[in-house]
């Protein structure tokens, strides 16, 4: 087979080497003797060799010296990266050490570099021979080329063919069934190795011992990733890899990581997710001071109680979705003074511990989209009051931020930066648990399209103002407000919940989406106009929802409500849908907790309606009459405990359309009606009927040609199926808790009377109570499922 012939990518490995040595002539361990002079003449050789690195790269798959040589270069420079990162790191660490303590490194870091010295002259005087052109800038038009090792099933079940040497750089294991001294030579011949990744669930079967034997060997390692493994320990060796920059310990079932992890000074992302049983992080992680990302679950921060002292030494970090402020020293607001880098959500909590939050610096973050600020549960103290509205004021993030929480705040008044619109970008703003403001006002905020607002016992008033970019309106349990501002023109989506005083509701021709949960004295709806609208007066066509619950005197909806989906419960005077469209738009209609029928005789007649739930409708005897429904596809009838019949006037048969019936909970019901159901029915559902002693006279059922799932339960009256049978096109019988019919059906061995109406169904399934095996002869199983 021909040789396959791989471009030598150099130039990126030599710059980086040029940089390390710049940074180490900068560290007090260049003031041993020689040793700064031999760095600047390794870096000024590398800068030699940079300069016709560019013409060497374009000309090596023609000139296969050049490109031996570029090997021999890449390799020389590999090995140097890897002693100059080390003792970079050895002298980062040493200035946190005694003087005393850093002799004996110092000596080796100046043999290391000569050695290094010696081998790179030698590869710079090679390079004569070759005649290359000097180029201005160096670079390298290729992307940098990874020297790799990929060892497959087949390799590893053949140790003789394992191809690691100590010019490996990056190893894959990619199959499953491997023996652990397979990996521990693996190791054994390339401890140059940067790059270790595992298969899936790999590391199953492997001790402590092996992984220490690994941290101890791969000195040089940059990225170890052992996630979607069932490592459960993580040998304290860790720390012995000083260069690693990546450690993914995802998906794994570690419980507490070792404090020695906080030794790796070069660690720059740190990969916890899914790491379903660890619920604290070493207390030493402030140490880690190049770690750049921290990734955890977001609910990891909701189940730690413990703090990170000195978290602010982490400078470079980019994510940390939670800080707790503490009282003592490392663990203030303050740490958060250098670290400008965060980005993404952070959220602050246990405020009230914050001294001088100025320090905090939030307006300097501007890579932060979303802050959460919040202040611990207490209970009424004027001291708080002050301190809280004082501490908001010095958090005042940078203007670039678009979502801002401030959680059980017991100031006054907001300040600011808040009101006068200093945040020029925010789009959403939540107001949980802020229980002294009284008044709102929020006009300023210009590009402010979502707002909740929740937990405000004291806010009695929102300022009449325009919020013209306002999207979204949520407010629950503010019990005081009286009203809202009536130019909410562009409100989309609005959900109003537990607001005792409010008693007019403004609704525009915007709305999609209205929910009133519980508003007791909330009597009608201000209907807003749209001043630049060519028809002002028209329906709310894009009404999508609406639900209405518990709100007692609420009696009509607005006149050009037409929605597609529309629930109302326990609206006591609420009686008439009489709205012009809604016959044309309604999709869904449910009615719950009415005092009488009145509601359900107003059900309008309507072409597009395909759902309809009746539930929990008192003094509701029958159906007198049943609206023009020819698209109706499903019926519910629940919990309607007067219901004596299912027909009036009307029939259930006029529902043409109808495929899904369901009455569930009418304990009163004696019977399905005489005249028969839809014929297009497909699915019947009878539940919780107490009462119920027939499923209709002759014919009732047969004649349902599409009925395909028959389900009923809990009607222990309940004794025969109709006469003539159940139609042929039945797949599915499903009985439950049906005593007496169970015992009109039997089984297979032990046939009663209704066996035959039954004994063709290819699906059935009867559930048999314990008392009842017994009569029909069954002690081995509680379910009779597919019988034949």
């Amino acid at each position: 087979m021909a040789e396959l012939i791989v471009s030598v990518v150099v130039v990126p490995i030599v710059e980086n080497v040029i940089s390390t040595i710049a940074s180490l002539i900068n560290e007090r361990v260049a003031l041993v003797q020689g040793l700064k002079t031999d760095a600047e003449k390794l870096s000024s050789r590398l800068t030699s060799i940079q300069a016709v690195l560019k013409e060497a790269e374009k000309t090596q798959l023609e000139n296969l010296l050049i490109r031996d040589w570029l090997a021999k270069l890449k390799n020389a420079t590999l090995y140097a990266e890897d002693v100059l990162d080390t003792l970079a790191t050895k002298a980062a660490l040493s200035n946190r050490r005694p003087a005393v303590h850093n002799i004996g490194y110092q000596q080796d870091a100046a043999l290391k570099i000569k050695e290094i010295l010696a081998r790179i002259d030698d590869i710079n005087e090679e390079k004569n021979q070759f005649d290359l052109k000097i180029e201005s800038d160096g670079g390298s038009s290729q992307e940098e080329s990874q020297t790799s090792g990929f060892v497959d099933t087949d390799d590893v079940n053949d140790n003789s063919s394992c191809t690691t040497s100590q010019d490996c750089r990056h190893v894959s294991l990619l199959c499953e069934d491997v023996e652990q001294s397979v990996v521990l030579s693996i190791a054994e011949n390339s401890e140059n190795l940067r790059t270790l990744l595992f298969h899936r669930k790999y590391l199953k079967n492997f001790s402590d011992q092996v992984l220490e034997g690994l941290f101890r060997k791969l000195k040089y390692l940059r990225m170890l990733d052992l996630s979607n493994s069932t490592l459960s320990v993580l040998p304290s060796s860790i720390e012995e890899l000083k260069l690693l920059r990546y450690l993914n310990l995802s998906k794994t079932d570690i419980k507490v990581l070792p404090n020695s992890i906080c030794n790796l000074y070069n660690l720059q992302t740190l990969k916890l997710l899914g790491c379903l049983w660890l619920s604290k992080l070493p207390k030493d992680l402030g140490n880690l001071v190049n770690l750049r990302n921290l990734e955890l679950e977001d609910m990891f921060w909701f189940k730690s109680s413990t703090l990170l002292p000195r978290i602010g030494n982490l400078t470079g970090l980019q994510n940390l979705h939670a800080f707790q402020v503490g009282r003592k020293s490392g663990y203030g607001i303050e740490e958060l003074k250098n670290m400008a880098y965060l980005t993404g959500t952070l959220h602050i909590s246990k405020l009230e511990n914050a001294i001088n939050a100025g320090d905090a610096k939030l307006n300097e973050k501007k890579n932060l989209d979303k802050l959460v600020l919040e202040w611990s549960i207490r209970g009424v103290n004027p001291k708080d009051v002050s301190d809280d509205e004082k501490l908001l004021k010095d958090l005042q993030p940078h203007s670039i931020l678009t979502e801002l929480q401030i959680l059980n705040y017991m100031g006054n008044n907001f300040p600011n930066w808040i009101t006068s619109g200093q945040i020029q970008n925010l789009q959403t703003l939540t107001l949980n648990g802020c229980t002294g403001c009284r008044i709102l006002s929020l006009a300023q905020i210009p590009r402010l399209r979502i707002l909740n607002i929740k937990r405000m016992p004291e806010l009695e008033k929102w300022s009449d103002e325009t919020c013209l970019s306002l999207c979204r309106l949520k407010i629950s349990c503010c019990e005081k407000l009286s009203e809202l501002p009536q130019h909410l023109l562009n409100v989309e989506d609005m959900k109003i919940k537990k607001c005792f005083s409010l008693k007019s509701l403004p609704v525009t021709p915007s709305l999609k989406f209205l929910i009133l949960d519980d508003n007791p004295v909330l009597e009608d709806f201000n209907e807003q106009v749209v001043h630049n609208s060519t028809e002002p007066h028209s329906t709310l066509g894009d009404l999508l929802e609406v639900k209405i619950i518990n709100c007692p005197k609420l009696q009509a909806l607005p006149e050009f409500f037409a929605p597609k989906k529309l629930e109302i419960s326990g609206c006591e005077l609420m009686t008439g849908l009489a709205i012009p469209d809604l016959s044309q738009r309604l999709q869904h209609l449910a009615l719950n907790g009415c005092q009488d029928e009145t509601l359900v005789r107003a059900i309008p007649d309507s072409s597009s309606m395909y759902s309809l739930v009746i539930s929990n409708i008192s003094n509701l005897i029958s159906f007198t009459r049943w609206p023009n429904l020819p698209g109706l596809k499903a019926l519910y009838i629940s919990n309607c405990k007067d219901l004596v019949s299912l027909s009036g006037e009307g029939s259930l048969i006029s529902f043409s359309s109808l495929e899904l019936l369901s009455i569930r909970g009418c304990s009163k019901l004696e019977s399905l009606p005489d005249e028969g159901l839809p014929t297009e029915l497909k699915c019947l559902i009878i539940v919780s009927c107490s009462s119920l002693k027939s499923l209709g006279t002759k014919g009732a059922l047969k004649s349902l040609n599409s009925l395909k799932d028959l389900h009923i339960e809990d009607c222990p009256l309940l004794l025969s199926f109709p006469e003539d049978g159940l139609p042929t096109s039945l797949q599915h019988l499903h009985i439950q808790d049906c005593p007496s019919l169970t015992q009109q059906c039997g089984t297979e061995d032990v046939q009663g009377p209704e066996w035959p109406k039954i004994r063709n169904i290819p699906d059935r399934e009867i559930l048999i109570q314990i008392s009842q095996r017994r009569k029909l002869g069954i002690f081995h199983s509680v379910a009779v499922e597919g019988l034949t």
